[in-house]
């Protein structure tokens, strides 16, 4: 238990971390928290997610969060290795799950799937699809989810005449895009992105038939510099 933010809620099997005390906000809770990286293979670690991973096209909503400093094993756990499928991280294997159970799925109604990359620095967001990743707008609001981006953020149709395969495309573009740089975190190693607080976040949307909509997203969130000496934490 880091914090006294967090809470153990054993009778539900889950741990809760609240906002600070007098600040707004609502609790977020997590079914699984996972260290080391290391002691798990890929595969693994992916069938602990899959349950979840699945809900999404159900209606219910996952995010997988990758937390802790630089080379701690973030970008492993998410992505893995591009150039080997047993190596591939859990977002890689969540999007092919996804692709084979929409494509697999005799349902009439299908849902509507966009995905969208970006990264986020305190107030400033950066879409990691176009090339030259430019800034999006954010606003806050009083209810769930408190902040939400401006239409201008990049989501890619991924199903129709398109297809779902475009999801992985997506994805591994962001990821390169990422790679080189936005124009606000240009050439900014990783120390200087965790001084910063730069985080990123992976978001599959799924518009079901009945106007509900469900998310799939995969973040990867560094910790202060100060907290960057600790290993790598994954959660769920």
């Amino acid at each position: 238990k880091p914090s006294p933010l967090v809470s153990v809620l054993e009778s539900e099997a889950r741990i809760e971390v609240g906002p600070e005390k007098g600040q707004p906000g609502e609790p977020l809770r997590f079914d699984h928290v996972l260290r080391s990286p290391e002691a798990n293979e890929q595969e693994e670690l992916f069938e602990l997610i899959r349950p979840a991973v699945v809900s999404c096209l159900e209606g219910q909503s996952c995010t997988v969060v990758a937390h802790g400093g630089p080379q701690s094993g973030k970008s492993y756990s998410l992505s893995g290795f591009f150039t080997h499928g047993q190596l591939h991280g859990l977002a890689p294997r969540a999007i092919q799950l996804v692709v084979e159970a929409l494509e697999q799925s005799a349902s009439p109604d299908m849902p509507i799937v966009e995905a969208s990359f970006f990264e986020l620095q305190q107030d400033a967001v950066c879409d990691l699809l176009p090339k030259g990743c430019p800034q999006v707008g954010m606003h806050e609001v009083p209810q769930p989810p408190f902040c939400v981006l401006d239409a201008a953020l990049t989501a890619h149709r991924c199903d129709g005449s398109v297809g779902f395969n475009r999801l992985l495309d997506t994805y591994f573009t962001g990821l390169e895009h990422r790679r080189k740089g936005s124009q606000a975190l240009a050439r900014a190693s990783a120390y200087q992105r965790v001084e910063r607080g730069v985080h990123t976040c992976f978001q599959i949307s799924f518009l079901h038939a009945d106007g509900h909509q469900s998310y799939l997203r995969f973040v990867e969130m560094a910790w202060p510099r100060a907290q960057a000496s600790r290993p790598g934490v994954g959660a769920l």
